[in-house]
């Protein structure tokens, strides 16, 4: 049976690398692949990269607009593997599409991304993910202050956390940390101050 996968983290938790690594090992052994990336993701352009490894991979972009592409791509090309990366940009729509890639075409799909954004609440693509997926896997990663389980994403401007603003702001990955909930706390009630 196919089945629907997410993979998510925080900042910096080796996403990237890990899909990478998995692409990789299923092309050395002649499998067919697919990777997606929203275009909303401008970072890389069409190439999923990471900065942990010295390799890119090329990736087929989707917008939101483009209703039905991922899965007219499955259609044709019938890989045994599909893989998305930043899945947290995905619509609700595109994550059904997904799930008819999944049930329809007995594809399975791995996807990867975030669970939350630096306010702590879920993505639109990252909801729609946890409410369909039929495994949902953390991969976790450490707090950059303690030693604790990172579970957010702290937006840092000029060096200061911030706590409000617009929700997507692509390619600025040094202006983020992964971070604990109870060092994220107290970030946010001292900049209350």
């Amino acid at each position: 049976m196919a089945e629907l996968q997410y993979i998510h983290t925080t900042m910096n938790g080796r996403k990237s690398a890990e899909l990478i690594m998995r692409v990789f090992s299923l092309q050395g052994q002649q499998k067919e692949v697919l990777v997606f990336k929203p275009r909303l993701d401008t970072r890389d352009g069409d190439a999923v990269k990471s900065r942990a490894l010295d390799t890119e991979i090329p990736a087929t972009l989707v917008g939101g607009e483009e209703k039905g592409k991922m899965f007219e791509l499955a259609k044709k090309h019938r890989p045994l593997y599909i893989f998305v990366d930043e899945a947290q940009f995905l619509t609700a729509e595109q994550v059904l599409e997904l799930v008819s890639i999944v049930d329809e075409l007995k594809i399975d799909v791995y996807s990867y991304g975030l669970l939350v954004d630096f306010r702590g609440v879920l993505f639109e693509g990252s909801k729609a993910l946890i409410e369909n997926a039929d495994t949902i896997s953390d991969m976790p990663n450490v707090c950059i202050y303690c030693t604790n389980k990172a579970i957010r994403n702290m937006r840092l401007l000029n060096s200061r956390p911030v706590f409000h603003g617009e929700v997507v702001q692509v390619g600025f990955e040094e202006s983020y940390r992964s971070i604990c909930r109870e060092c994220y706390n107290s970030f946010q009630a001292t900049s209350q101050m």
